[in-house]
């Protein structure tokens, strides 16, 4: 007996995202064995924030995410549970469709939502590429010496 494949219905979704994350549901659930309703009130949640605030092609900037949970009014512990769906969403996007990373924010666990939220700042290519260079020059006054 083989298991039936599940199907998501592109009706769920609506935002720009809507193609990107019904297929999200089906991998989940076909690949990873997980349950729907787990994870779909969140997903149908952020859906209708990037409804309201759509992007110009499929992308995830950090603004959007950190914007949609800033709207979250729940305990941190639901919170977190909200951050790790859309986190598998940004990843799922990148590693399995295949997008380019630098148009998707892939959130990292943060700490508290209200007030200062501590984002990492991303150094660019050139950026790094200056950094590398300076420390290449840098030359310390007491080098070799014992202190």
């Amino acid at each position: 007996m083989s298991k039936q494949l599940y199907t998501c219905g592109h009706s769920l979704f609506t935002s720009y995202l809507c193609d990107q994350l019904a297929s999200f549901v089906e991998y989940k659930v076909n690949v990873g064995g997980c349950v729907p309703e787990s994870f779909l009130p969140v997903l149908r949640r952020f859906d209708r924030y990037c409804t309201l605030h759509p992007q110009d092609h499929t992308c995830l900037k950090p603004e959007t995410f950190l914007g949609f949970m800033d709207e979250q009014k729940v305990k941190n512990s639901t919170a977190k549970r909200i951050e790790g769906v859309v986190r598998s969403f940004c990843k799922y996007l990148i590693l399995v469709l295949g997008i380019d990373a630098c148009e998707v924010f892939v959130p990292v666990k943060l700490i508290k939502r209200t007030g200062k939220t501590f984002v990492p700042y991303v150094f660019s290519k050139d950026e790094v590429a200056a950094l590398m260079e300076a420390s290449e020059r840098y030359k310390p006054k007491c080098r070799n010496k014992p202190t």
